[in-house]
């Protein structure tokens, strides 16, 4: 009976090393265990079956020893030294090479992505583990046994195992992918090749599903009841069938607890050991499915041919399909769509060979919301890049990706896009991000197509929660404060970043038009973002125009009654005609401006109204070629003014312009002043423009130096307003002709004109007309205007 029975299979199940020993002694016996009972099914008694074991793993000792005897005497003999074996990659080099994928860390239903950067090997044991309950050589648990009984199996902590149907595909994507260093094209490599051997790599859809499984309250209560807690392991069945508990999936519920697991059963079947009862199933294989051999004939390919080459018009392509942005499509393409750990950012190599700049990476991913809920726990990402790979292993060298099918399986999950110039949304990011109020991605997009925006065509009923916070009892998306502080933002930033004749600049009157058809709504109510003593208020502004229940309303002010220090919140529908109320003056007594009374008041402004729209035809000069032109260049927009102040000062014209622009714009960098002009686009453009700073330079008009984040070297003489990034520091005599300054903060989050900016050329020429012109002897930063005209 004996001699049935393989040494080499307790050898193998035996051979530890040191540092395993104490993980994987008590997994070794019950593997072991386990090849008695297949390969010995006549023993039917324990404690036979455990004699037999003891005696193999006697055998298996004294093999070991004769096997490394005999080693080195053939060593000594022919003075050969034996070929080790390559070391498999550990968990940290594993980690580093899956990051981006979303299937590191422990992700069970949880959807955290938590990583592991240690020298362990808990990746590929976790590999044996599944492969060998799958194949049936570990032994089975007796009947009634419950997973919470059995050692935490810590390997399952390693990955994310709710991808395990596309991980074999995500990891050949990775390890074909051109930009892959070749340290982790061996590492994805080497897992891909383990995958395949523990038949990890291609799951038949009938033989695994994600469960629910219910233990009843009496198995943790009485007499005979075990202190369980939640761990995480897999509990082995008969046949190959098992179920894998994740951890911390328990759900305490009426009358017991409810576990998500993964439940293989090659049988089809499902059925649950007692004392566990079915509560749910569902597939677990859903998507794109692979023929048996598939990712065995891709490593062949990735042996023969190395990394298959960049295909450029691949990622246009999905930009095109899609509408995300080219830097986007790129690192799509590339199999990198979300870069899980902010220390780690893409490799420079991986940047390099599919030409993405690193600035734009964390952009790029912003404004598509790879951090949102619709992409990281969704599985999106994973199914779009498995539809990459081409049907044929070898069609990723001759064909390139396969960038229409994951095409579609973007746009069936996500919604295809309205694509965006690359350029105004990476610099609306960069600009208006901090601002958190609404996505500038998604808002660019509903300016684009208002009538299909609900946040800019659906009104909502707002009410003041706990005295503090508003809430809606509408469904889905609406207008709000976020949407109106957005809106306003975003659109006086686009009127200023954009030249007249622009597509997006010429939506802005429309979304303008939509946002006051929202203030009348006579249930929306707008955060002013303040706290104020209620009875100082109720003090200062008076007898109440209404008293509710729970709150007092002074004109268009409500204010909680619930709190001492509640916010107080406005209603738009009360306020006058200029977007006012002299209860607010009572709110805003030695307080700055808040954003919510801010968007309101230029809501309302007819000035504002004016940036918005198209500013025509420029009055002197012509459109270029594009039809477009910039307002901001004095010669087109104020070409008398850049007469007076030539003659006044006795200079050119050319340095007349430079001059008004660093006058009266808040960003008048080298690059801008170049664009505005549209001097360097034309024959001998830059040489002009050289020689327009260098006469103005050579002027008392202004001072010559290097200041941090000016991007300029030309300055008006005075003080200088030090403004935090993402903002240009800019002169403190400018800072009183702009609505969007307090001291030397933007209330809005940006500082841009509010006006037509020809109107803001005359403004400041009035000032050095009127003798407020800039000087060095400035000391004081001017009070910025409230901004009420």
């Amino acid at each position: 009976m004996a001699e049935s029975v393989n040494t080499k299979d307790a050898e193998s199940v035996e051979n530890t090393t040191g540092q395993d020993e104490e993980r994987a002694g008590a997994d070794g016996r019950d593997r072991l265990a386990g090849v008695v009972r297949t390969l010995l099914p006549q023993v039917s008694h324990e404690a036979l079956r455990t004699g037999i074991a003891g005696v193999l793993r006697f055998a298996a000792d004294q093999q070991r020893i004769l096997d490394v005897a005999r080693t080195r005497l053939d060593a000594a003999v022919t003075g050969s030294v034996r070929e080790e074996r390559r070391a498999e990659p550990d968990d940290g080099t594993l980690t580093a090479a899956l990051q981006g994928l979303g299937v590191n860390g422990d992700r069970w239903w949880s959807y955290r992505r938590s990583y592991h950067y240690y020298g362990g090997d808990d990746i590929f044991r976790l590999l044996r583990l599944f492969g060998e309950a799958l194949r049936g050589i570990t032994e089975p648990v007796p009947a009634g046994r419950l997973h919470l009984a059995l050692p935490e199996q810590r390997c399952l902590r390693a990955m994310g195992w709710e991808d395990l149907p596309t991980l074999s595909a995500l990891v050949a994507l990775r390890a074909g992918t051109a930009g892959t260093g070749d340290h982790h094209r061996e590492a994805l490599d080497a897992l891909l090749a383990e995958l395949d051997a523990q038949e990890l790599a291609v799951l038949d859809p009938d033989h695994w599903r994600r469960v629910e499984l219910r233990l009843d309250q009496s198995i943790f209560e009485g007499p005979g009841a075990g202190n369980y807690t939640s761990t995480g392991n897999v509990l082995p069945l008969h046949g190959g069938a098992f179920v894998v508990f994740p951890f911390g999936t328990d759900q305490h519920v009426d009358g017991g607890r409810v576990y998500g697991a993964l439940f293989h059963d090659p049988s089809g079947r499902f059925e649950a050991p007692a004392p566990y009862t079915l509560v749910s199933a569902k597939p677990f294989v859903t998507g794109r499915t692979w023929a048996p051999g598939w990712f065995t004939a891709f490593r062949s390919e990735l042996a023969a041919r190395g990394p298959a080459p960049w295909f450029p018009a691949a990622a246009e392509e999905f930009a095109r399909l899609t509408g995300i942005t080219p830097t986007m499509a790129r690192l799509v393409v590339a199999g990198v769509p979300m870069t899980d750990d902010g220390k780690r950012p893409v490799p420079a190599e991986t940047l390099k060979a599919i030409g993405v700049k690193a600035a734009d990476v964390g952009v790029a991913r912003a404004a598509l919301g790879c951090d949102s809920v619709q992409f990281a726990n969704s599985g999106v990402w994973q199914a779009v890049l498995s539809a990459l790979l081409p049907a044929e292993p070898s069609g990723l060298w001759t064909d390139g990706p396969d960038v229409a099918a994951a095409a579609e399986v973007f746009n069936r999950r996500v919604g295809r896009l309205t694509p965006l110039p690359e350029d105004v949304l990476h610099d609306a990011f960069r600009s208006l991000q901090h601002t958190a109020w609404w996505k500038p991605s998604d808002a660019l997009r509903g300016f684009l197509d208002v009538a299909a925006e609900p946040r800019l065509t659906h009104d909502l009923n707002w009410s003041i929660a706990n005295g503090y916070y508003l809430r809606s009892d509408g469904d889905g998306p609406g207008f709000g404060t976020d949407i109106l502080n957005g809106s306003v933002a975003l659109a006086a930033w686009l009127a200023h970043r954009l030249p007249a004749g622009d597509p997006i600049r010429a939506v802005l009157p429309t979304v303008l038009t939509a946002i006051r058809e929202r203030l009348a709504n006579p249930h929306l109510l707008v955060s002013l973002g303040i706290r104020v003593g209620l009875e100082s208020f109720r003090r200062a502004a008076g007898a109440p125009t209404e008293t509710g229940g729970d709150f007092v309303r002074y004109g268009a002010v409500v204010v909680s009654t619930r709190d001492d220090d509640p916010m107080p919140v406005v209603a738009p529908v009360l306020l006058d005609p200029a977007g006012s109320d002299p209860h607010l003056a009572a709110l805003f007594a030695g307080k700055r401006p808040s954003p919510g009374e801010t968007s309101l008041r230029l809501v309302h402004d007819q000035r504002f109204a004016e940036l918005l729209a198209d500013p025509g035809d420029p009055v002197a000069g012509e459109r270029d070629e594009d039809g477009l032109w910039w307002p901001q260049d004095p010669a087109r927009s104020v070409p008398d003014l850049v007469g007076e102040v030539a003659e006044r000062y006795g200079i050119g014209e050319d340095a007349a312009v430079i001059y008004l622009m660093l006058l009266a714009l808040p960003d008048p960098t080298d690059r801008n002043t170049a664009s505005w002009t549209g001097w360097t686009k034309q024959r001998g453009g830059t040489a002009r423009l050289r020689a327009a700073r260098a006469e103005l330079a050579a002027t008392d008009l202004v001072v010559e130096g290097s200041r941090s984040r000016a991007g300029r070297s030309l300055f008006l003489p005075g003080g200088w307003a030090h403004l935090p990034q993402p903002h240009i520091p800019t002169e403190r005599w400018k800072v009183p002709l702009y609505d969007l300054f307090d001291g030397e903060e933007a209330a809005l989050g940006v500082i841009v004109p509010t006006g037509p900016v020809a109107a803001l050329y005359r403004e400041a020429w009035r000032r050095v007309l009127d003798g407020d012109e800039p000087r060095l002897n400035e000391l004081e930063v001017p009070r910025p205007s409230r901004g009420r005209r």
